[in-house]
């Protein structure tokens, strides 16, 4: 409530830009602005999405994964987009245009690490990066991958290096 009345007063909008918006946008679209998108298009995700480490697009992980998102609710794709961004919301302007840390625009990326398959994929929310081992089958990919998701606790800024 805080934040809300603090854009209110003008703290981040002064009187004149406010009135500007409001004969330019609905409530909704500037909600849609600033908050992203609620429904997860994993077409535009799955187009947008780049690939390290070894990883393609036609990899059998990353083809498993896209099989994976497409079969989880709306709630457990929010989560997974979370645990790999640090939001539950796509951008209003499509997953190309996702941003990372400092505002930067940074897609996301499916990157292969090392190790065994027992290990969870792990994230860097500010680059947008979610990280998989090679799993050995797409049921194994898809319990790791929900795992590590319900597990996750947030983020840590601390973690950031200077």
């Amino acid at each position: 409530m805080a934040q809300k009345s603090r854009f209110l007063q003008g703290v981040f909008v002064n009187d004149e830009l406010r009135w500007r918006i409001r004969q330019c946008l609905t409530v909704g679209e500037i909600q849609l602005l600033l908050c992203g998108v609620v429904e997860i298009d994993v077409e535009d995700w799955e187009a947008s999405a780049q690939h390290k480490g070894g990883y393609s697009k036609d990899s059998k992980q990353v083809k498993w994964f896209w099989v994976v998102v497409e079969a989880m609710s709306a709630t457990q794709r929010a989560a997974l987009l979370h645990f790999a961004t640090g939001s539950a919301r796509a951008p209003a302007t499509g997953f190309a245009q996702l941003m990372g840390y400092g505002g930067n625009r940074q897609p996301f990326t499916l990157q292969s690490v090392d190790g065994p398959p027992t290990r969870l994929p792990t994230a860097a929310t500010c680059f947008n990066t979610l990280r998989l081992a090679a799993y050995r089958t797409q049921a194994e990919l898809k319990q790791k991958l929900l795992q590590a998701v319900a597990g996750s606790s947030g983020f840590d800024e601390n973690a950031i290096a200077v």
